[in-house]
């Protein structure tokens, strides 16, 4: 079983971090060919109670970058330092850095970049093509391809936005705590 990786619905059921930067961080999430995070803005974090983003470790952004908790980012450093990359961003609540609010809780936010990339989303089929077993993915437009590839964490080459997980992965990240939502992806295998 695959899972994508979204922002904990518990603390923030429909927010999203905005960029104050929008096409530089599409540039920044699309280019698979740039191992850099050179994302020049911020996220701005209005929506959210800045003390709901103690409890959280991945938070979704209007462009599909995933900006991580200090501790998720410490966390995915020693589990699979080769898939992913990080660079240290600013979160602003009300035109002032979130951490001037949360600072003693919160050691930083992190734009997080997955590097691994692997052909794993097939878009040529369908759930429906799996009834009954795919029923409840009946609104998704693809299905998970069964890949050889060993990955803790990767993207698809061509579904940028999708952060894949493996159900290792998630045990781990369910094991130590971390406070992220795993939504199932449609896996016929």
């Amino acid at each position: 079983m695959f899972y994508s990786l979204v922002s904990s619905f518990k603390y923030h059921p429909d927010a999203c971090l905005q960029e104050t930067n929008y096409e530089d961080a599409i540039r920044v999430n699309n280019d698979i060919f740039d191992n850099n995070i050179n994302y020049n803005g911020t996220f701005i974090a209005n929506d959210f109670p800045p003390e709901s983003l103690i409890f959280t470790d991945i938070i979704d952004t209007l462009s599909g970058i995933k900006v991580v908790s200090h501790n998720f980012m410490d966390f995915l450093t020693k589990i699979c330092p080769s898939e992913v990359i990080f660079s240290e961003c600013t979160l602003t609540y009300s035109g002032h850095n979130i951490l001037d609010y949360i600072g003693d809780d919160v050691k930083g936010f992190y734009i997080m970049k997955v590097v691994k990339y692997i052909d794993i989303i097939d878009k040529t089929k369908k759930p429906i093509n799996f009834y009954p077993k795919l029923k409840k993915f009946k609104l998704e437009d693809f299905v998970m391809k069964k890949v050889d590839d060993d990955f803790s964490l990767c993207r698809d080459e061509k579904e940028l936005n999708k952060v894949i997980s493996s159900e290792e992965m998630k045990s781990l990240c369910e094991t130590a705590g971390m406070n992220i939502d795993f939504r199932p992806l449609p896996y016929p295998f």
